[in-house]
């Protein structure tokens, strides 16, 4: 193609990319040179796409990640509103038991609601918004604070 480049990787049909990132970090080896591709278009579904080169840069796999996120999240969102208050109403009091590094530990509701759950969730959503935040994703406090 004179003056020009050759397409290696096309979609049919069209996936409305939103965004492309390679990866040139080195937490995951395997993943080096790979190409991260979003994709917004509704009907070919919203997800993430890994794509594999060979050295020579053509494309040699995919991978599609995260495509049932947000059904994942709906279906989680209706499995809590489904429970009736009466089932959670007094049990910060109730006992909890977790199986932690092959010893049982046990919890009344509101400890392990504040001295467990929360501080995992936390940690977890701090390190993915750290993570996407060291590989250029362009997010800052107005996207983790939430809205009235």
């Amino acid at each position: 193609m004179p003056g020009g480049m050759a397409v290696v990787v096309f979609w049919v049909p069209a996936i409305a990319i939103s965004g492309l990132s390679f990866y040139d970090g080195d937490k995951f080896p395997q993943w080096k040179g790979n190409a991260f591709v979003g994709a917004m278009r509704a009907n070919t579904g919203q997800h993430i796409q890994r794509v594999q080169f060979n050295p020579k840069g053509l494309p040699t796999g995919r991978e599609i990640l995260l495509a049932e996120l947000k059904q994942r999240i709906a279906r989680t969102i209706d499995f809590i509103l489904s429970v009736p208050a009466e089932k959670v109403d007094g049990s910060e009091d109730r006992q909890v038991t977790l199986l932690r590094g092959g010893k049982e530990v046990t919890y009344t509701g509101s400890q392990y609601l504040l001295g467990y759950a929360y501080p995992n969730f936390y940690f977890h959503v701090t390190t993915a918004y750290d993570i996407l935040r060291v590989n250029g994703v362009d997010l800052g406090k107005k996207d983790y604070i939430g809205s009235p």
